[in-house]
């Protein structure tokens, strides 16, 4: 199975010639691959415009490995949070949605990993962890999940009848950051540059969400010791699955 890289700045999933590619393919004997696939490149521009654009090819990419007897896994990708943290994923706006301010993110490695672990900590437990934190009218973690949900089932139903099209991940690169650690450390330090003076990376009127939590803030669910992967991941995945599978029941998950 070949893994093909998408070029996440410009929001084009293939360059160079689909046909050309895949005649390459299946003379090294592949007939199936992964597409990588980000929240970004679906709903970069602003929460719900999507990329219709960016979909249009998807699918006549799709439609081009049907012809050559190409299976196609999408695989959603959720690296670092997203590319204003170091790695790809998610647009912007979610950080905003937060309160962070991406013109005061830079390289530093510690805001890096501050930023990525809060989000993915809200977008997981924010209803368990951060319950007064809002997005709107709504929690941060419900709305941070529906709108990757809606972007992901979005695209699924641009898709959906292209038979090359066999399978459709969940959330590659979903780490548990905070949840269940007694003590994250130095995640969990003061988001602020490195310098003379201290500016905060929140914009006005927002702050840290973590400020003044005990070091065991993460450690515990429901009066037991926290476990990612069941009481987070899992309920997660089940309600994704579901809404995915009201455009095609029969769709299959990995």
């Amino acid at each position: 199975m070949v893994i093909i890289e998408q070029n996440l700045k410009e929001f084009q999933p293939i360059q160079g010639n689909p046909e050309e590619y895949f005649r390459e393919l299946k003379a090294r004997g592949e007939d199936s691959f992964r597409l990588p696939l980000t929240w970004e490149a679906l709903e970069g521009r602003e929460p719900g415009l999507y990329n219709e654009e960016y979909m249009a090819i998807l699918r006549k990419f799709l439609l081009e490995a049907e012809k050559q007897g190409i299976s196609v896994m999408m695989a959603p990708d959720q690296d670092h949070w997203c590319r204003w943290t170091g790695g790809n994923g998610a647009p912007a706006w979610t950080l905003e949605l937060a309160g962070m301010d991406i013109d005061r993110l830079n390289i530093a490695v510690a805001e890096q990993k501050y930023a990525a672990a809060t989000l993915f900590s809200l977008f997981f437990g924010g209803n368990t962890y951060a319950p007064g934190l809002k997005a709107g009218e709504d929690s941060i973690q419900d709305r941070l999940q529906e709108g990757y949900i809606a972007a992901m089932r979005h695209c699924f139903r641009r898709l959906k009848n292209c038979r090359a099209l066999k399978g459709w991940g969940i959330m590659g690169g979903a780490k548990p950051h905070f949840i269940g650690y007694s003590a994250p450390g130095a995640y969990l330090a003061p988001a602020y540059r490195p310098g003379a003076a201290k500016v905060s990376i929140f914009k006005p009127g927002y702050t840290d969400p973590w400020k003044g939590c005990q070091p065991d803030h993460f450690a515990l669910f429901q009066g037991r010791k926290a476990d990612f992967d069941k009481d987070f991941f899992q309920p997660f995945a089940e309600k994704y699955m579901a809404r995915m599978r009201e455009v095609n029941e029969g769709i299959e998950f990995f």
